[in-house]
């Protein structure tokens, strides 16, 4: 009776690490997390556990540091003939290599991962799966396959009624929406998405949601509604210290500044957006910084940094596979006159809208 008490209060202390790691994810608190994940696999070593802490790690841009957890964890599932604990892994290993720019690779795992999921009949790792690879196609200007993977993931998850899972893939839908030009559309999906996230108490989530809405409301030339929703977004990325995304939230501002031909001030926000992106090593954040720092010297009329910094722009992005960032790079090169032919109306399919905005914002790029 004495071991069995011994046994049983040593399994409650396991548990009770475990449940604080994934109570301090939830709440954002990604230090601690890590801190109680860690003491959990220091006592009780489990696949779970490996995973929950490549996850954080994969929050915070330690990507390289998930990958080796992710591959440890797949690797013990492989040996335990455990497909459902085997396919989680390799979800969250995509996504690391989506954070690292290796997009194919992670598009690959998405795909094998569907597989295995659809055949242990798994709808909401399928449904997870179609919202990564919703994801894939928006990054590769696929911008119908794109939706059409949202919304299919969206279904899923209503169906299985996972809130969470519903208002994510609404932020998906929008934030394609938004690059297509359909800016009433994105800012109604975004707004049901963050009254999910604000219900379920999702503080990631609320900040992602609200950048959206911002983004939305600046596409639609509503700059002070627009600073609102991203004030509100900054305030939470800084509350949860994620400098990932909060690069974005500044790109954002960046962006209305640009519109608003405030330039210097814009200046001073481009620094430190291309700092972020590049302690952070978020290449396509950094291709933004750069689109962004070539219009404001484009606008200052010093022609030959622009044209450096949309080069830059475009040799990123071809090198990396991301479609949309090359296409937005060729036009900024051919409002500095390196280009005969204007790259938008050539690829009217990724965005039917963009010569009304350009007009709209006086021939000021302002990037979905």
């Amino acid at each position: 009776m004495g071991v069995f008490k011994k046994v049983k209060k040593k399994k409650m202390k396991k548990e009770n690490k475990k449940n604080k790691a994934e109570k301090y994810r939830r709440a954002c608190n990604y230090l601690m997390a890590i801190r109680y994940y860690k003491l959990d696999l220091k006592k009780n070593y489990s696949v779970e556990t490996i995973y929950g802490l490549a996850d954080v790690y994969r929050m915070i841009g330690r990507f390289n540091d998930a990958l080796n957890l992710y591959k440890e964890g797949m690797d013990v599932s492989k040996r335990l003939k455990d497909d459902a604990l085997y396919s989680d892994g390799l979800i969250g290993y995509g996504m690391a290599k989506r954070g690292l720019g290796d997009y194919d690779s992670a598009f690959r795992d998405f795909l094998t991962a569907e597989r295995i999921y659809k055949k242990l009949e798994d709808k909401e790792g399928e449904a997870y799966c179609r919202w990564c690879i919703g994801g894939y196609f928006r990054i590769k200007g696929e911008l119908k396959k794109s939706l059409k993977s949202f919304k299919r993931a969206y279904l899923i998850f209503k169906k299985c009624k996972i809130k969470d899972g519903k208002a994510y893939s609404l932020c998906g839908m929008a934030g394609t929406l938004r690059v297509m030009g359909n800016f009433k559309s994105s800012l109604e999906y975004y707004k049901k998405a963050n009254k999910i996230f604000k219900e379920v108490k999702d503080k990631f989530g609320l900040a992602y949601s609200n950048c959206g809405i911002g983004s939305a409301y600046r596409m639609l030339n509503k700059g002070i509604k627009a600073r609102r929703f991203y004030k509100i977004a900054e305030k939470i990325y800084k509350n949860i210290k994620d400098k990932i995304d909060y690069g974005y939230v500044l790109l954002g501002f960046g962006n209305i500044l640009v519109v608003d031909r405030n330039l210097k001030v814009a200046l001073k926000y481009n620094k430190r957006i291309i700092e972020l992106f590049k302690k952070s090593n978020d290449k396509r954040g950094l291709v933004y910084g750069y689109l962004q720092l070539g219009e404001i010297y484009r606008l200052l009329r010093k022609i030959l940094l622009a044209r450096s910094f949309f080069r830059k722009a475009y040799e990123i992005s071809s090198k990396n596979g991301l479609k949309l960032e090359e296409i937005h790079s060729k036009l900024g090169l051919f409002l500095c006159g390196s280009l005969k032919v204007n790259p938008i109306k050539k690829y009217s399919k990724f965005n039917t809208k963009w010569t009304s905005v350009l007009k709209r914002n006086n021939f000021t790029l302002n990037f979905p």
